[in-house]
């Protein structure tokens, strides 16, 4: 059963939104609803009605079949099939749904066995409305898994770019601190937003305090160590800081901002590496 899903306010103002018909808006809407953690799920139009519309005996399989075609010309979505079933895949998930211990999904992703359905299309008409142009019945042309990649690479750096705005990161700290992310995210604690700005601000105060070599050094230092939380407690002896740094084993400095950043106990961010 699919998790509770958050529904941006600004999507009423989206303009791509705003082509949809309004039985496409709510068909777009359970399908993001009812999508698993990996922002995919179950395509086929019969099976879409019998979970959003059980009780709407006047809703046929035709009209889903058509909000799913116009789902597909507007909206930021792959229709694909693999191995004879039809799925979807939400492209920008992540940006828009945030899943703590988000869970495997048990649907196969889009890629090179994969077929694309629902999703070539060409401008026409005065109101520039969009048409599919089938390869057969059902079947249109693929579009290569190689371009899908490379659009959420980059989208994934726009993201990454606006974290990093207006800060005073040289390229060397922030390439270290997008490799911390990347250990962040293969350990599945990924940042929410209002933590990752608490964290860019932390290590741009350290940088100032100790230099960006110095923070360069502790971020290796604790991915190498396996730690949850940056450890700083090497920097703090050194500025002769030894009686905050050490008054409580229990709660040092790194496992505070662990806390802070995180909102975890204390208690879980140990040096060893288990959580």
């Amino acid at each position: 059963m699919a998790r509770k899903r958050m529904i941006d306010p600004s999507i009423w103002q989206s303009e791509d939104f705003s082509k949809l018909s309004t039985l496409a808006k709510l068909v777009f809407i359970g399908l993001f609803s009812n999508a698993d953690d990996e922002g995919r799920g179950r395509a086929k139009a019969i099976y879409i009605k019998s979970i959003l519309f059980p009780y709407d005996e006047v809703i046929r399989v035709t009209d889903i079949e058509k909000s799913l075609d116009e789902i597909a010309a507007n909206m930021s979505i792959t229709f694909y099939l693999h191995d004879g079933s039809e799925y979807y895949s939400l492209e920008n998930w992540s940006k828009w749904q945030k899943i703590d211990k988000a869970q495997a999904s048990q649907i196969p992703a889009f890629d090179e066995d994969s077929t694309m359905i629902r999703g070539t299309f060409a401008e026409q008409s005065s109101n520039s409305r969009r048409t599919i142009v089938e390869q057969s019945s059902n079947v249109r042309e693929p579009v290569p898994p190689k371009r899908i990649e490379e659009n959420r690479r980059e989208e994934k750096g726009k993201e990454e770019a606006d974290d990093f705005a207006d800060r005073s990161f040289s390229q060397a700290l922030q390439t270290k601190i997008q490799e911390w992310f990347g250990y962040k995210h293969e350990r599945k604690e990924d940042y929410r937003p209002t933590g990752k700005k608490a964290l860019l601000t932390m290590l741009e105060n350290k940088a100032k305090q100790y230099g960006e070599a110095a923070v360069i050094a502790t971020i290796d230092q604790s991915m190498a160590s396996g730690w949850k939380g940056l450890f700083w407690d090497k920097l703090e002896k050194a500025k002769g800081n030894t009686q905050t740094a050490h008054s409580d084993a229990s709660y040092n400095i790194g496992e505070m901002e662990d806390f802070f950043l995180h909102n975890t106990p204390v208690y879980e961010g140990v040096k060893d590496g288990t959580d």
